[in-house]
């Protein structure tokens, strides 16, 4: 009798992300998707947006390809001057295929809204899960991310800052994010799928640039980059 060799489940790093942000308002959608057109192979069970102005956010997502999804008419309804912008390309690694589980995966911490988008695979759900004290709008097959982004919006903490560190170190598996929440933006990348962005621009704080999930998709849009392994606020 052969040796049984017992291998673990391999983590998956799929899906397309992106994120736009505009120290000065700006309409950007364009760009925006000109960059996850460019991620559609990592994601094509279904992709989204949320576009925030200095007013408010206007979300939008549907199952389909990027080019299906957003028709010029649709562009055109959301393409607002933006503070910042995150699009998202769905591979389903975890949870059903169902529209609640498209990305950008929205919650509220009382008047604050806290906008998710993940690339890769968060592991132990069942644990995070547990771990809510509103478990509304939670289905059997909702998805990690989903499950995440509503443990962020009730992350105890003096500040956004300390919320979103200890909610990202409590948390397990694979994955780069971007995070919004109402005109602030970060990235965290644990994940062989590095984020890419301008270094320069962000010390100086004048990033106007995409942030995506490949190098390949991001040469395309921006000549030089460097690798940013922390959050960035």
């Amino acid at each position: 009798m052969g040796l049984e060799i017992s291998i673990d489940k391999v983590i998956q790093d799929k899906c397309g992300i992106v994120g736009v942000y505009n120290k000065h308002p700006k309409r950007t959608l364009p760009r925006a998707l000109t960059v996850a057109n460019r991620l559609q192979h990592r994601g094509q069970h279904g992709a989204g947006i949320v576009v925030k102005t200095n007013r408010k956010s206007y979300f939008f997502k549907s199952h389909g390809l990027i080019q299906d999804i957003f028709t010029p008419k649709v562009i055109s309804k959301f393409n607002k001057p933006a503070q910042w912008i995150i699009t998202h390309n769905r591979y389903g690694t975890h949870g059903g295929y169902k529209k609640y589980n498209l990305q950008p995966c929205i919650s509220y911490a009382q008047k604050t809204q806290v906008v998710v988008v993940q690339n890769g695979e968060f592991t132990s759900i069942d644990k995070m899960k547990k771990k809510l004290n509103n478990k509304k709008n939670i289905f059997h097959d909702s998805s990690d991310t989903v499950i995440f982004t509503k443990l962020l919006a009730e992350a105890q903490g003096n500040t956004w800052d300390e919320k979103v560190v200890s909610t990202i170190n409590d948390s397990k598996g694979a994955f780069s994010l971007i995070i919004g929440i109402d005109n602030r933006f970060a990235i965290e990348e644990v994940v062989s799928q590095p984020l890419m962005i301008e270094y320069d621009k962000v010390i100086e704080q004048k990033l106007e640039e995409a942030v995506v999930s490949e190098s390949v998709a991001y040469a395309k849009i921006i000549k030089e980059g460097s690798l940013i392994l922390d959050s960035v606020w």
